[in-house]
Formats: C-alpha cells, structure tokens, sequence
C-alpha cells in the first residue's frame, strides 16, 4: 500500500512536489506583482525567499502592525505637512538601517525581510536541519517521509494510479494535479493570447514566452531559462549527473521522463498512434514526423486547431471534437459519439464481434489498430534454429 502522505499544510512534500510547490507560490506571488502592478524592491532574492517575505508582509497586514501607515495618518489630519515628511524621511531612513542589518552573518547576503534571511540561513545548517540522506544520490531531506517519497525517484515506484486513464504518480499531489485534466477545469486565463490553465503558476511560466523573461541563470555558462526546473535539468549537463538509471539495462538518464520513454524499448508499450494507420510510436515527436507524411493532398483545415482532412466530410466529424456534439447515440447503452464509425466500433463491444484476425495466432480484435500493436508481439526476435545436419 502507498506510504501516507501529508496534507498540503503539513508541510510534507516529495523533493520535486516541495520544488514544485515553492516555485508555485512564488509564481503566485508575482502574478499577483503583476496584475496589482507593484513593484518589487532592488534586493535581490529567491521565489523561497520572495514567497517568505510575501508571507510576513501578510501576517503583518492582518495582525495591524504596520506603525508608519498609522503614523502618517494620524499626522495627515492635524494637518502637519512638515511633521508628515520629517515623519516620511525617519521612516526611509528606519528601512535602510533595517535592509543593511538583515544580512548573513556567515556570508554576508542581504535580504528583504527577517523570513527570507531565516530561510538562507537553513542552507548553512543543511546537514542539522536535514539529518534524512539518501544514499542513492545524497540529498537530504528535513523528514523522513520526504526522503521515502524522493527514493521513489531512484525505485521507480509509482503507488497512485489514476483510475480514469492508469497514469502513476510517485506522489498524491502530482495524482491530484493531474486528475484537473480529466475535469478540464483551466480558470487561468492568459491575457495575451487567451491560452487557458488549471495552475496559476503555469500561467506565470506561460506568459514568459510573451515577455522574453528568464530569471534563471546557469552560474557555469551564463545561459537563462524561464523556469528553475529547466534550469536544474540544464545544470546535470555540466555535472555530469544523471539520476535516473534503467533497472532493465543499466543506461542512466539525466531526466525521468527520458529514463521513461527508454524503458518502452525494453516493454514494446507505443502509446502514441497515428489516428490515420494506426502505427504506434515511442514518442510523440515520432508521431508527429510521422503525420506529415499523411497531409498531402488534405485541403480541408480545422479553423479551431489547423488539422488538415482530405474530404470535407471529415473536417465536419472533426469539428465536433470542439463543440463537443455527438449525435450519434447507442441504443444499447445511451453512450454517444461524435461520428458514426465511432459508434460501430463501440457497439462491437455489446455484439461481441471482433472482425480483425491474426493470420500468425487466429486471434482476433475489435479494432484494427489492437491487431497491429499486437502483431508487433510476433515480429519480437527470436532463437536462431541450427541448420539441418
């Protein structure tokens, strides 16, 4: 049974879902930076710290501690312009002293705020503060339960299984997060080109592409990415590092999801099939080279997402993929589909009918694509047999 795992405010996070996490509140506190407008001071920091200081700026407003506000308007009706600036200057002044005196007294690093400066100063106590170690590729964790979720990274082991389409997750949060794409819930909204998302730090990252920002920048060779995980990835380039080895054949990866689609060599798995053929592909991007060569000679293009059909009659079908109809009903079970072929194949399933037999096994499938994934199993290479003495 998978470990239990904390709530979100429990702290309790996987190393990459605490990664994520930090990144994703501090990715929210810059949205809000720029839908308010505000601007940020000249200290610089990390989203952790940004997300810190965000956090004590907060506490701050809801307990009412926020004496210069208070001051300046108790001043501001006696009239009193020149106490409300000697008032003003006092308090520029207080901040100034405030910003130099909250610097590491290890390495000599200012901060914005006492929340950020207590944060900086944990990476100075790594080894106390996170006494959990892995001993596959050494990092530490602050809990136990954090480090038995990171050596699933090295394991493999995916507990959560999404019920609607069998993804596995290493961890509930990343399960939670992708089960938003079966709701189709995306209530951020990009202002530029109107590209909706479920999180409001993927809308953050987005927008990005739009402005040209990369805040994060490789100390070795000075390149900039938009998000820090890219960034992270980038860095094992230099190191050397690459975490992820397959238990099948020993090849190590640099990313899970190289180690992932390398491991459907060793499983024959192809999930990504030409909706024309059929053929299945290791990647995606095989698919999508593969495609091409279906698109000539198809001048009917969907307005909605530019696919291309060789009759208009299959644009039409297509389209409702976007509206959404699906005339045609089972009378079976009620389900309905968007074209007429799609209801055949389903209703295979209440006659039991299987028309595509293989001529190697004589078994036989309710789809032509089922037979050629399963055809495949045959061409597996097999024991040479000695030539006849």
């Amino acid at each position: 049974a998978p470990e239990p795992e904390p709530a979100a405010g429990d702290g309790m996070v996987s190393e990459n879902e605490e990664e994520k996490s930090q990144q994703e509140g501090a990715e929210q506190v810059e949205l809000r930076g720029i839908v308010l407008g505000r601007a940020e001071g000249d200290v610089s920091q990390s989203p952790e710290q940004g997300e810190a200081c965000e956090s004590q700026r907060r506490s701050e407003r809801e307990h009412g501690n926020q004496p210069e506000e208070r001051l300046g308007k108790s001043t501001g009706k006696r009239g009193d312009k020149n106490v409300h600036a000697k008032t003003s200057k006092t308090s520029q002044q207080r901040n100034s002293a405030e910003q130099r005196s909250l610097a590491c007294g290890k390495c000599g690093q200012s901060f914005p705020c006492s929340s950020a400066l207590s944060l900086h100063q944990r990476s100075h106590n790594s080894a106390r503060e996170k006494p959990y170690k892995c001993e596959e590729c050494g990092k530490r964790f602050s809990r136990s339960l954090n480090l038995i979720i990171h050596q699933r990274v090295h394991t493999g082991e995916r507990p959560y299984k999404c019920p609607d389409c069998t993804k596995c997750f290493k961890n509930s949060s990343g399960f939670l997060r992708h089960q938003l794409a079966h709701t189709g819930d995306k209530p951020f909204i990009c202002p530029d080109c109107g590209k909706c998302f479920n999180r409001s730090s993927t809308l953050v990252t987005h927008q990005r592409t739009h402005t040209g920002q990369q805040p994060y920048k490789c100390t070795h060779c000075g390149k900039a990415f938009s998000q820090s995980s890219n960034l992270i990835r980038h860095q094992r380039t230099h190191g050397g590092e690459r975490p992820y080895p397959c238990p099948d054949c020993g090849k190590s990866f640099t990313q899970s999801s190289n180690l992932m689609t390398h491991q459907r060599i060793h499983t024959g798995e192809r999930p990504y099939k030409c909706t024309e053929c059929g053929k299945g592909f290791v990647q995606i991007a095989s698919l999508l080279s593969h495609e091409r060569t279906h698109m000539e000679g198809k001048p009917h293009e969907c307005p909605d997402c530019g696919k291309r059909f060789r009759y208009g009659s299959s644009l039409t079908s297509h389209q409702r993929t976007h509206t959404e109809e699906n005339p045609y009903k089972c009378p079976d079970c009620g389900k309905s589909f968007p074209q007429s072929s799609n209801l055949s194949r389903h209703q295979r399933i209440h006659t039991g009918e299987k028309p595509y037999e293989c001529p190697v096994c004589g078994r036989s499938f309710i789809q032509k694509s089922n037979l050629f994934a399963h055809q495949r199993t045959h061409l597996v290479d097999k024991p040479s047999e000695s030539p006849p003495k």
